[in-house]
């Protein structure tokens, strides 16, 4: 009985020291961007995505600082959720690169969401679980430049909320080390 008791005890050590190929960029500003008024709520420390027909649309700019370790990397774009985070309606959000990151909070426009190109489509599970649906530019991609990348997260049709805490839920990128 000790032996087996020892070759599981080691087993689970030697599985469990397997290192992990990848570091995560969290974001280091998440800002809220009001579609109709071009209002812009700088460095909150959530991120939330809103669409209901009837008021304005709520997006989330994304600011990732790219490390000079990651450039030229490869690249996957997760969005993973805890248990206290919301996701209603069609459960579904679009994620653009953006042309620049806004430097504070503004009532309207300019600077606007400086929305760019589509890098992809995600659907969230019932379990909070996001998976890419349609495009899949940044599924798996090299590792852009050091410095600032930044992205517009944005809900799909016209009912549909998804809210996330910050810290260890929300965007993130892995890059392989």
């Amino acid at each position: 009985m000790h032996a087996v008791t020892l070759a599981l005890t080691t087993f689970l050590a030697l599985t469990t020291a397997v290192p992990n190929p990848f570091k995560e960029i969290r974001p280091t500003v998440l800002s809220h961007y009001s579609v109709w008024s071009g209002a812009i709520d700088y460095n909150k420390p959530n991120g939330r995505v809103f669409k209901d027909g009837r008021t304005s649309d709520i997006t989330t700019l994304v600011k990732f600082v790219i490390p000079s370790a990651a450039a030229g990397k490869p690249c996957q774009f997760k969005f993973p959720l805890g248990t206290a985070d919301t996701v209603t309606g069609s459960r579904k959000v679009d994620v653009f690169k953006s042309l620049g990151y806004p430097t504070g909070s503004t009532t309207g426009w300019p600077p606007g969401n400086r929305r760019d190109v589509q890098l992809a489509r995600l659907v969230f599970d019932a379990n909070k679980v996001a998976s890419y649906e349609d495009i899949r530019t940044i599924e798996s991609f090299t590792c852009p430049p050091a410095g600032e990348w930044p992205v517009e997260i944005v809900g799909v049709y016209d009912n549909v909320e998804v809210k996330w805490t910050g810290g260890s839920s929300g965007p993130v990128l892995l890059y392989k080390y």
